[in-house]
């Protein structure tokens, strides 16, 4: 088993500047004990990582903010104001930075060997289609939502006499 290095660094821009995260011993209990955030939980769980970061990506802007408080307060921004600088797209890079981060600290765990090979975009789309084949799966819809079938339309030909 080959542990390889990602291909990309793990960066995100961010209110025009470039943030990157870099993953040690000490950045993970640090991450821990401030946001409750535990890698060391995540490698071991197989689907920690896609579920906190992929599913609900939203819990990431926390973990961020107490990962890159050096960055930030270099930056001049408040918590409140480093929060604020996250939209779906920003927030889908930094999503992409933490799975490289992961995948360069732990070379060695398969999702890293993938993200690695992959790159962490195409690891988290193929997920991604593999989520949505499980939920169409279990709805029994063949569609990801609401089962539009289902819907009754608003009207007085639908609606029984009173």
């Amino acid at each position: 088993m080959s542990a390889t290095k990602p291909k990309t660094p793990a960066t995100f821009i961010a209110g025009g500047r470039t943030y990157t995260l870099r993953l040690d011993g000490g950045t993970i209990r640090r991450l821990k004990a401030e946001t409750g955030w535990d890698f060391f939980a995540i490698a071991d769980d197989g689907e920690a990582l896609t579920r906190d970061c992929l599913l609900f990506s939203h819990r990431l802007i926390p973990v961020l903010t107490a990962w890159l408080r050096t960055e930030r307060t270099a930056a001049g921004l408040s918590e409140e104001q480093f929060a604020d600088l996250f939209d779906g797209d920003i927030l889908d890079a930094a999503t992409e930075a933490v799975w490289v981060a992961f995948a360069d600290f732990f070379r060695r765990h398969p999702l890293s060997m993938r993200v690695a090979e992959l790159g962490a975009k195409a690891v988290m789309e193929e997920i991604e289609a593999e989520i949505k084949k499980a939920m169409r799966t279990r709805s029994g819809t063949g569609t990801v939502g609401n089962d539009s079938s289902t819907v009754s339309p608003d009207s007085s030909e639908s609606t029984p006499p009173g």
